[in-house]
């Protein structure tokens, strides 16, 4: 009995689940080539389809097989120590390209102070036209290059510029190259980059973008950086938005916030109507732009390391959501204000009546960080959460009585309680479970790991054999 072309390919992807992001998942997928001709058949347009340059380069071997025109990612990844990676780019690219690559990948390691080009890199503005020249179908620039050396810095400078009218996606983790005037990119419908400089944004069509992540972006981002000339700032087409500080220090979001409270209302109310995915991570936003943004048709909410008051912010009961997301560390707000943890976290979830998934996070390094919530401490809708930090069961419960709703626990870091005799019951998780089942009624699951120098661990439903 011959295997499905279905079944074959779920084997390449069990196999190598990686084969596109790095060298050794091709590799791994290449050996599924030699089980039979059928296979390489049926699985070779699928393998070949991604193309690495670099160190681990398959380029030759791609170009050998014949596969070129079955590549549709390629990878440029640099090496460890004094590699160039302009010069791999130059050297290892076929004379013919690749005429049906869309998208290349690039990944630049971090700079050592004492690097130095060497002698044979070709000229990186001469590799970048290169490259454009020998990808005709570029559509898509996927960048990590948070501090690259000067070659590369170069190389990346020029790529931008010679592809950006073309490009349907571009995703650029570290410093965007200066452009002036704005660089226009009319075709971009999948945007992701940071928003630290909003002089340094490429000119896109709002009205195109399907989605969006700003990165380093504070509560007084000018927004109008993406309004057309004479026209309402408007994404109709924008189903995905996902901003996030986290990587601004203190003193960069404490001015943030202060330059917000001085502006004027952002500009961002009926500029969504098809917004349906939301992420926010840090105090990334203005709260009074909120409202404008938290309602229908949105669908996914998910807020990270913001201690935000919804109510306060005149935020509507959010019913209409499919799922909710509220992740926060305890240790930070021990540090500041948890009792504004405690007011946002309440603020939210009774907001959240209706909602069918309702998922809270805490993570800290001790569980000190929840003796000062309050002891009548209520948490309703909440139906899965996750307590990343070392526990005991008294602290568990506790937090259980808060939950009435509560269908999911999962606490990676339980401390077992101890028999008498000081040593562990015989089975420490089914104690646990059974313990923590008494107190939460509507509980079906719960997924515990013991500290550390416990090693057990259980993921079995309630009421389930074990």
């Amino acid at each position: 009995m011959q295997a499905s072309e279905d079944v074959m390919l779920g084997v390449l992807r069990h196999v190598a689940p990686d084969a596109g992001g790095d060298a050794r998942g091709w590799r791994a997928a290449l050996a599924l080539l030699g089980v039979c001709r059928r296979w390489r058949a049926l699985l070779a347009p699928a393998v070949y389809r991604h193309a690495h340059v670099g160190r681990a380069s398959n380029a030759a071997l791609v170009e050998s097989g014949g596969m070129g025109g079955c590549v549709r990612t390629v990878t440029a990844a640099q090496g460890p120590g004094d590699e160039s990676l302009v010069r791999d780019v130059a050297r290892q690219l076929p004379p013919a390209g690749w005429p049906r690559a869309t998208l290349l990948r690039v990944r630049a390691r971090f700079a050592s102070p004492a690097w130095r080009a060497p002698p044979d890199a070709p000229d990186p503005r001469a590799a970048a036209a290169q490259c454009v020249r020998l990808l005709p179908a570029l559509a898509g620039l996927d960048v990590v290059a948070r501090r690259p050396d000067a070659a590369t810095a170069a190389f990346l400078a020029a790529l931008l510029p010679r592809c950006a009218a073309r490009l349907r996606r571009l995703a650029w983790a570290g410093a965007l190259p200066p452009a002036e005037p704005a660089l226009p990119a009319p075709r971009i419908a999948h945007l992701a980059l940071p928003a630290s400089d909003p002089a340094r944004l490429p000119a896109v069509d709002p009205r195109r973008l399907q989605s969006l992540a700003l990165h380093n972006v504070g509560p007084a981002f000018a927004w109008g950086a993406f309004r057309l000339a004479g026209r309402a700032l408007r994404f109709e087409c924008l189903t995905s938005l996902a901003l996030s500080n986290v990587g601004l220090d203190r003193a960069s979001a404490t001015a943030a916030a202060a330059a917000a409270a001085t502006a004027g209302w952002p500009p961002l109310d009926g500029a969504f109507p098809c917004l349906e995915r939301l992420a926010l991570e840090g105090a990334c936003l203005d709260p009074r732009a909120l409202p404008a943004l938290l309602r229908p048709p949105l669908r996914r909410l998910r807020i990270a390391w913001w201690a935000v008051d919804l109510r306060r912010a005149g935020v509507a009961p959010l019913g209409f959501l499919r799922s909710l997301e509220l992740h926060h560390d305890l240790a930070a707000a021990a540090t500041t204000d948890l009792h504004g943890f405690h007011c946002a976290a309440s603020s939210a979830l009774a907001l959240a009546r209706g909602v069918p998934s309702v998922r809270m996070c805490l993570y800290a390094l001790d569980s000190a960080a929840l003796a000062d919530l309050p002891a009548r401490v209520c948490w309703p809708s909440l139906t899965a959460l996750e307590l990343h930090l070392p526990l005991d069961l008294r602290t568990a419960a506790r937090l259980l009585r808060a939950a009435p709703d509560l269908r999911i626990l999962v606490l990676p870091q339980l401390l077992p309680a101890c028999c008498v005799d000081g040593g562990l019951p015989e089975d420490p998780v089914a104690a646990a479970r059974h313990t923590l089942g008494r107190h939460a009624p509507a509980l079906v699951r719960i997924d515990i790991a013991l500290a550390a120098r416990h090693a057990t661990r259980s993921h079995t439903p309630l009421g389930a054999e074990p």
